[in-house]
């Protein structure tokens, strides 16, 4: 029997609305502590905080759990008192709270959710409170009070929108969907399918109706039909399942719908299926396609293809990694699960196949690996097959689209059909991409009945409004400038009553742990979105406000080792936690990060850019990445062990992306002359111009010590002699810089570029040597009593398994000599299964001055057994 992989789908029809919903304004008041007396309207709230809603506690500053209460003053007009009377209630909709609330109208209870016990919360669940005409004051003030209870500094209401509206509760508020199988089955010896769907009725009434099963094709011809009439029971679960049989040949990929009528109302309640049984998918490839519209401001860096590069080396090999042991182990039900079954287990579980198809996409180009493409044709064959013919391809039902994590998701989704399209000329990639971007143009602006994208998703608008990164490339892609308009009305949004803005704040006040609630990752995912549209349109205010934003996270929040963030946020000035209790260095804005800088080199060319993608490549990119495993940490602390996990997190999708785009750091053409960045092995095809203006075919293979030493051999061979510049970036790091070939001799400036132009033979050696100096980082003011030891772009780290007599957090020591301070390679130390070649022995004293040995890894191979590591190493 076939292996199934079902794709499941959720098709609620809201309740009955009258009118838009009224957006309610974020700002609240806001006390910690608890108190009855606070739900009543008369109770003075004058002397409370103000805080805004949609941040947890510990967005908005408040290092706290237990109680706490909010309370908001709303004018409701009665304009709206026919229609709440008509419908019979008025829908009062609060987003998500953690963990636990009650929630209040004028001092009376309308609702709660959970049990105001720490264990027994649903802070997923949306709170969606109903209220009868009379218990509103009408043209006048209305006291919402929510009383909240919140564990581990992590309550609040965090996640809106907050909305009003008259509502008429309907069967569809009772009756749910509650479980749906399929499984094979024989009949008559033929090999067939049982489909089994069962309803809960939370109501007290049962619901009669006609229940129709329909099989349809990928072209939606119709295979089977079958109608019954049903009753579903209230109360009931086991007398609410009903089962259809059906057992003729189907297709690979085939949809099972069924579609509840309930009688008196007419109204639906929907599940869809889609089933596929592919196994080898082999979808064609096209030349790579070309953007439609060129940038108006052109990269100073243009990377070489993918495909036109081999890389060794210390990078190569994670490169290897993340193919084998990540990108081709990814479980393929789990990233398609919020489309198999809808809505998915999780609010932004719609983000992972689009993270996969994006990494894979550039692995592919620059492998050439027949079972990723295998994989990465079948996921994407199955992603296009759950596309609604409006263009929805989100993980949500429809009572809850445009909420929370749903523009999140399709933002990614667009990013991994356009990685695809990129990577093969496969249009449908392209088309399902674009049926998105006009989903997205319809839903969201300033249009009559259009909603406001900012109100739409979480973290003050951030979430949604970072989908301008993708909705930029397809701009370029399609040519549509209708999507160039979405832009600017995104840019335009940051501004709006409850909006993040972004661009003002950082213009205003110069620091990113200011702009809305500081969180990093989604603050950065519009910072890439902005620095492309920059690139698309030159507006200077959008190029400044990302400078900004870049100065103030390298001065003031950028960890050593090329990350950023302590529980999801950026900190205050120079306060960098990094232990595992501090939750730091979030994947996802390691990857953000290291995209922004990339943006931000290729646009400039400023080697200051570079230096941070060498500085997150070597050190916090890779080492999120398990090279024995292939498990990825979701926080990546710089002390204690690193949580490696196989299981699907953001972060587990995004570093596999971010350690894909190497390729893009390592060649290419800096003003136009073929540039050497990385001292890694490695073997590039490429063009050059002569000085002739002759385009001739040119190889470069590099042989490397690095990280061992800093010797390397270039062997530069044009098809035929030729006169032309080569660049060879000189690392900050080094102090001395050395190109030789033949006689001629050529120093290098660290931070800079070398430039070399000759009349270059075919297979001349250019000789480079370079020292790698280790440097003493102070601790700053988080580790004022520490040092951290760095060699070259590598910081260090001490991992527990290889000292074994050490327990790094009592460690006290003093280095002996500070000025010229000497680590010795010593590969005996690491164990026979270690993924790594360098380990470095360092000699100390302790207290009582007696030496001790230490032994040192980088700190990307450091607790890859599982053991505790530091690189803040206590010194007296």
């Amino acid at each position: 029997m076939k292996k199934l992989i079902c794709s499941i789908f959720f098709a609620f029809a809201a309740g009955y609305l009258f009118a838009q919903p009224t957006t309610i304004s974020r700002d609240w008041k806001f006390k910690t502590g608890d108190s009855i007396e606070w739900a009543l309207p008369n109770y003075k709230d004058s002397h409370w905080d103000n805080l805004n809603a949609g941040l947890w506690w510990a967005h908005a500053g408040y290092d706290y759990s237990g109680f706490a209460w909010y309370r908001k003053k709303i004018v409701i007009s009665s304009k709206l008192k026919p229609a709440v009377k008509k419908a019979g209630y008025l829908k009062l909709s609060l987003g998500q709270i953690q963990d636990v609330d009650q929630t209040f109208l004028n001092g009376k209870l309308i609702g709660q959710t959970g049990s105001l016990s720490p264990f027994d919360g649903k802070w997923g669940q949306p709170r969606n409170y109903f209220v009868k005409e009379k218990q509103i004051k009408w043209d006048a003030e209305n006291i919402i009070a929510v009383r909240v209870y919140g564990p581990n500094r992590n309550g609040g209401m965090h996640t809106g929108p907050y909305t009003y509206e008259p509502y008429r509760i309907a069967f569809r508020d009772y009756v749910k969907v509650l479980d749906s199988r399929i499984q094979p089955v024989e009949t008559n010896n033929i090999d067939g399918y049982k489909f089994t769907i069962s309803f809960y009725n939370s109501g007290n009434k049962d619901y009669k109706g006609e229940l129709l099963f329909q099989v349809t094709d990928s072209s939606k011809a119709i295979l089977q039909s079958q109608k019954q009439v049903v009753m579903i029971h209230k109360n009931a679960d086991s007398s609410n399942i009903f089962s259809f049989l059906f057992d003729k040949p189907l297709p690979e990929i085939y949809h099972i719908s069924t579609v509840f009528t309930e009688s008196k109302t007419k109204g639906h309640l929907a599940k869809e299926i889609t089933v596929s049984s592919l196994t080898d998918v082999h979808l064609p490839v096209f030349a790579r396609p070309s953007v439609v519209v060129e940038n108006k401001i052109m990269d100073v860096f243009i990377p070489t293809p993918f495909e036109s590069q081999k890389i060794g080396g210390l990078l190569g090999e994670r490169l290897e990694i993340n193919l084998n042991k990540r990108l081709l182990e990814v479980d393929e039900m789990e990233i398609l699960a919020g489309y198999q079954n809808r809505p998915g287990k999780q609010n932004w579980v719609g983000e992972h196949v689009g993270k996969y198809l994006d990494a894979a996409s550039n692995t592919w180009r620059y492998s050439h690996d027949s079972r990723l493409k295998n994989q990465m044709d079948r996921i994407l064959t199955i992603l296009l097959n759950t596309q609604k013919d409006d263009g929805y391809l989100g993980t949500y039902t429809p009572e809850q689209f445009w909420t929370n994590w749903d523009v999140w998701s399709h933002k990614y989704n667009m990013v991994g059909l356009l990685a695809y399209y990129k990577s093969t000329g496969y249009a449908p990639a392209l088309e399902a991409a674009e049926r998105i971007g006009d989903l997205l143009c319809r839903t969201f602006g300033e249009n009559l009945g259009q909603l406001d994208i900012v109100t739409s998703g979480t973290h003050v608008g951030m979430a949604s409004t970072s989908v301008l990164d993708p909705i930029v490339d397809l701009y370029k892609y399609s040519g549509n400038k209708k999507y160039l308009d979405f832009a600017h009305y995104i840019i335009s949004s940051y501004d709006h009553p409850d909006g993040p803005g972004i661009i003002k704040s950082l213009l205003e006040n110069g620091h990113v742990n200011q702009v809305a609630n500081g969180k990093a990752y989604e603050l950065l995912s519009n910072l890439v979105g902005i620095i492309k549209l920059y690139k698309v349109t030159g507006e200077e205010e959008l190029y400044k406000a990302v400078k900004i934003a870049w100065n103030d996270i390298v001065e003031n929040r950028l960890y050593i080792t090329g990350t950023a963030s302590s529980y999801e946020l950026f900190r205050p000035n120079q306060v960098l936690p990094a232990g595992a209790e501090d939750h730091m260095g979030e994947g996802c804005v390691t990857t953000t990060w290291f995209q922004l800088n990339y943006q931000l080199f290729t646009l400039s060319g400023e080697l200051k850019y570079f230096e941070q993608l060498e500085k997150t490549a070597y050190n916090h990119l890779t080492g999120a990445e398990n090279p024995m495993s292939g498990c990825v940490s979701y926080y990546t602390p710089l002390q204690d062990k690193k949580p490696y996990s196989c299981e699907i997190t953001c972060c587990l999708s995004s570093i596999p992306r971010g350690i894909s785009m190497i390729p893009l750091i390592n060649y290419g053409k800096h003003s136009g002359i073929p540039t050497l960045l990385l001292p890694e092995t490695e073997i590039i095809v490429d063009t050059v111009i002569s000085r002739t203006n002759q385009i001739i075919p040119l190889k470069i293979s590099a042989e490397s010590s690095f990280p061992d030493s800093g010797r390397m051999v270039y062997t530069i061979s044009p098809e035929h002699t030729a006169t032309f510049p080569i660049s060879i970036r000189v690392p900050s790091w080094t102090t001395q810089f050395t190109a030789t070939i033949e006689t001629v001799e050529y120093k290098g400036l660290p931070g800079n570029f070398l430039t070399i132009e000759r009349n270059w033979n075919p297979g001349d050696k250019l000789k480079v040597e370079f020292d790698i100096p280790t440097v003493i980082i102070p601790g700053g003011k988080s580790y004022p009593d520490r040092i951290a030891l760095k060699r070259g772009p590598q910081v260090l780290a001490l991992d527990q398994s290889l000292n074994p007599s050490i327990y790094p957090d009592s460690l006290v020591m003093r280095i002996t000599d500070k000025t010229g301070l000497t680590l010795f390679h010593s590969v005996k130390s690491l164990p026979g299964n270690w993924v790594g070649k360098q380990s470095y022995s360092l000699m100390t004293k302790d207290k009582r001055g007696k030496s001790k040995e230490i032994i040192l890894v980088p700190f990307s191979d450091a607790s890859q057994t599982g053991a505790d590591s530091e690189v803040w190493l206590k010194e007296y």
